[in-house]
């Protein structure tokens, strides 16, 4: 049985790619993505053809409309080929880097329109996407407990304690709210467990939204 030496085996790893190596990765990472692909069967969940999810993006398009033998312009929703990610404007997210689409989409509408962060006033075009085929996911959102949960236990944390804190830190990574000032170099540490897991066979991420349900 495969096991993470310590509670704060993400933090160390997330130290180690961002400060250290961050495309050649020396032992101690590699075994950490070991662990982590391994104790992500467990957490292995599937999104049944058919399933709703939904995308927003803050703007609108301009539609010309007739009425009473007036042409006048109108505000509408983006066509569906500008609510589909494209390399040309893909940047760095939380699970892509910048140049490679990641599809981003929430369970509900509002989740969505919140994760745009719009401003009061602001016009959101909102989309729903439907699920075309069974996809396989790896479910990040329901470890809740954190490393530090453990800090001021006498008795040394087992393994099942280990990566129950590990799990909780990735969760909590993945779903910390992003703005653009921060720094690109966070994302680093989850889009090296994105590009993990899709190379160990899941077709997506679920993690829970700060933002929204």
């Amino acid at each position: 049985m495969v096991a993470f030496t310590s509670v704060t085996s993400y933090q160390d790893f997330e130290k180690s790619v961002r400060r250290k190596a961050r495309y050649i990765y020396d032992d101690e990472v590699q075994g950490f993505l070991k662990v982590v692909m391994e104790t992500s069967n467990s957490r292995s969940r599937r999104i049944p053809t058919g399933t709703p999810l939904w995308r927003a993006q803050r703007g609108y398009i301009l539609r010309m409309t007739v009425q009473d033998g007036e042409e006048f312009e109108e505000p509408d929703a983006y066509l569906p080929e500008r609510m589909k990610p494209t390399p040309e404007f893909a940047v760095d997210g939380r699970v892509n880097p910048r140049g490679i689409p990641c599809l981003y989409l929430a369970t509900n509408d509002k989740t969505a329109m919140s994760e745009v962060r719009p401003w009061v006033g602001a016009s959101v075009s909102l989309a729903e996407f439907r699920v075309v085929s069974d996809c396989k996911v790896v479910d990040c959102s329901m470890d809740k407990v954190r490393s530090f949960d453990f800090i001021f236990h006498e008795d040394a944390p087992n393994p099942e304690d280990r990566e129950r804190a590990v799990w909780g830190d990735i969760a909590h990574a993945l779903s910390k709210p992003v703005t653009p000032e921060e720094p690109t170099a966070d994302d680093i540490p989850t889009q090296i467990l994105a590009e993990s897991f899709r190379a160990y066979g899941f077709d997506g991420i679920i993690y829970n939204s700060n933002l929204g349900n």
